[in-house]
């Protein structure tokens, strides 16, 4: 997401990951970093994307991107559900793990609106019968704390970083 905010400083849409291939090279190469490795890695670029990322009320935000087709601000409500999201992965088995209990009304509905394309045709979150924390951990393929009542369906794929066509 800091080259897609550094690219449309420039005036410029570029992809979010060179290839498939690049994406999952990277995951690869980071998954074996601890917790304190993840957490600096995070601190630098949260401090580089507080540099690149436009103020409030820029028209910047709504710049096109390579995130989705959508505009720049996509990327951030991006960076933002990744960060929670993967935030409570890092900790899980540590003496810090914290739980989904800690996303907020915001967070939650946010995820809820980006993941409810997972679910099959006919199939709304409003079907889900659990604690809306649980039923949103549960959309982003995350355990929920406490199950889902209920038929539960099976769930697509994770929204991409290009928009389904």
């Amino acid at each position: 997401m800091l080259g897609q905010a550094q690219a449309a400083e420039r005036g410029e849409v570029v992809p979010v990951y060179a290839s498939q291939e690049a994406r999952d090279a990277g995951i690869e190469a980071g998954a074996g970093r601890s917790v304190a490795e993840h957490v600096a890695v995070l601190e630098r670029l949260r401090a580089d994307l507080a540099q690149a990322w436009p103020a409030p009320g820029s028209p910047l935000w709504d710049a096109p991107s390579g995130y989705r087709g959508g505009p720049l601000s996509g990327c951030l409500l991006a960076w933002w559900r990744e960060v929670r999201i993967h935030g409570v992965d890092a900790l899980a088995g540590t003496p810090q793990a914290v739980g989904y209990e800690t996303w907020d009304d915001a967070l939650c509905a946010q995820l809820r609106e980006f993941l409810a394309v997972r679910l099959p045709d006919g199939v709304s979150v409003a079907d889900l019968d659990g604690d809306p924390r649980d039923v949103v951990a549960w959309l982003a393929g995350r355990v929920p704390t406490t199950p889902l009542r209920g038929a539960v369906p099976e769930l697509g794929p994770w929204p991409s970083a290009v928009p389904a066509r």
